[in-house]
């Protein structure tokens, strides 16, 4: 079956299979890149910055594709010849993991102390 993943990671796209029954990776043709989808796009970007699973981290990530769409529109009004690819390529390529980490614990969803509040030990005996 050469279609069949084993991490979520590559569940939807898999990154070392290059060609899915093609005879080759038309990847970077101008047959792709001059019409390649939008999500297909971000999607393929994600995946290469490991975050394609469904961590807290990797669902902020794949959370992130209308903020680039927005900025991809504003950055084509100075370069009209800009792609979408290149605009992702320009982020670099650990852009979302570097918002992650401004992000505050409970922005992260992680807040241990949210439901203890003050502990007091008292042993018996």
């Amino acid at each position: 079956m050469p279609f069949q993943n084993t991490t979520w990671n590559n569940a939807f796209w898999d990154p070392s299979n290059t060609t899915y029954g093609a005879t080759q990776d038309w990847y970077t043709t101008p047959l792709v890149t001059e019409n390649e989808p939008a999500q297909g796009a971000f999607l393929r970007w994600i995946t290469n910055q490991g975050r394609a699973g469904t961590t807290n981290q990797d669902q902020f990530a794949q959370s992130l594709y209308n903020r680039t769409q927005s900025g991809y529109q504003a950055a084509a009004s100075s370069n009209p010849m800009l792609t979408y690819r290149e605009y992702l390529q320009g982020l670099g390529p650990n852009f979302a993991d570097n918002l992650w980490n401004q992000l505050g614990p409970q922005e992260r969803g992680v807040n241990p102390g949210q439901y203890a509040g003050r502990v007091r030990v008292i042993g018996r005996g």
